[in-house]
């Protein structure tokens, strides 16, 4: 079973795209497991590995037929990353 956090830099992108009427879906999307993996692991993590992330939110965004902008999705992991540590700090 995979850990839950209760924050981070998953979370706080969560929140962002939520803030734009983008929710994980129930089940198929892995998007729950991406917020984890993002917060467990940390903000160093995901700056070392944004395309992996951005790759995930692409596919993501194409399966829902959304429109997706890679350099909007990069600024926006970015502002989680900043959120996360300055909520930690």
């Amino acid at each position: 079973m995979p850990t839950t956090t209760t924050g981070g830099p998953g979370t706080e992108l969560k929140k962002l795209l939520g803030s734009f009427g983008i929710k994980s879906k129930e089940k198929g999307c892995g998007c729950r497991s991406m917020q984890n993996k993002m917060d467990t692991k940390g903000p160093q993590w995901c700056r070392d590995h944004k395309q992996e992330i951005i790759d995930h939110l692409a596919k993501e965004a194409k399966k829902r037929k959304l429109p997706f902008i890679r350099l909007a999705a990069e600024k926006l992991i970015e502002l989680a990353i900043r959120r996360a540590e300055k909520n930690s700090a």
